[in-house]
């Protein structure tokens, strides 16, 4: 089995051009899932800014490169019935915190796995490697190299806007770029 994942911060903006571009060039199905409640829907790629905007409810695209098996009743029951699927959670701003971006996918399809490699080097040549994490509590900071970022989330970040992980604003506290002191 083959896999990726990437986890990253971006503007929203860049991720659904970025999304919307993709869709298009290499003729993939687009599928928008969202949760509370559990919902997930076929669309056209120019349907997925309006559909998983700032201010929508979607929050994961995922790709196909065949017509995907639908009805699904969550993200997780799509995948199941779609398993070459490529995965991209879009990070949305919420109470001034950006929130993590993630795009994956596991497959056994060979065929798929070389077009979403392909995506995911585009993917990176959009972002720069290197975090700054900060235990919110000791405020001890370490370095890490894998996560990315794009210049729309270093200008949000500028703007006061926090960079949170996965775990949302509870968690560590996330600077763009190496800041170890």
């Amino acid at each position: 089995m083959s896999s990726f994942s990437i986890q990253f911060h971006a503007s929203s903006s860049e991720l659904l051009r970025f999304a919307t571009e993709v869709a298009q060039e290499f003729k993939l199905y687009t599928v928008a899932s969202r949760f509370p409640p559990h919902e997930v829907i076929a669309l056209e790629p120019l349907e997925i800014a309006t559909v998983c905007g700032e201010d929508q409810p979607f929050g994961r695209i995922m790709f196909t490169m065949e017509k995907p098996v639908l009805p699904a009743s969550d993200s997780y029951d799509f995948v199941m019935k779609n398993q070459s699927c490529l995965i991209l959670v879009v990070g949305k701003i919420r109470k001034g915190g950006l929130e993590e971006s993630w795009f994956t996918t596991k497959t056994d399809d060979l065929v798929a796995f070389k077009l979403w490699s392909k995506l995911a080097r585009r993917l990176k040549k959009m972002t720069v490697c290197g975090i700054t994490v900060v235990n919110r509590e000791t405020g001890i900071r370490g370095f890490s190299k894998s996560h990315r970022y794009t210049q729309g989330a270093k200008d949000l970040e500028q703007g006061g806007v926090e960079m949170w992980p996965l775990q949302g604003p509870k968690g560590p506290i996330i600077l763009l770029g190496n800041q170890v002191d």
